[in-house]
């Protein structure tokens, strides 16, 4: 899986919930400094190109039970990946 789809996102808000389904997130790559936004859905909404990313996916499964600032590893197609967890947010239903 790569990143795209999901939009960079230069803000850094500090709401603090727990990642699960229907939350929208913003991760920050450790290495690049790159910041990205996006919801993580169940698998029947996934929709990558419009930055729904299942929890089924090996990064949204790496993100479960996350919070702001956690670190989480991420074994991506172009090598291993650190974010930080910048903000989480609940939603109902994105």
């Amino acid at each position: 899986m790569h990143l795209k789809g999901i939009k960079k996102d230069p803000s850094s808000t500090q709401p603090s919930y727990t990642v699960k389904a229907n939350s929208k997130i913003c991760i920050k790559d450790v290495d690049s400094g790159e910041v990205f936004r996006f919801c993580l859905v169940p698998p029947e909404d996934h929709d990558a190109r419009n930055g729904k990313i299942s929890i089924l996916t090996t990064l949204g499964a790496a993100l479960i039970c996350k919070s702001v600032g956690n670190m989480i590893t991420w074994q991506a197609p172009s090598g291993l990946r650190r974010f930080e967890v910048r903000s989480v947010f609940r939603s109902e239903r994105i």
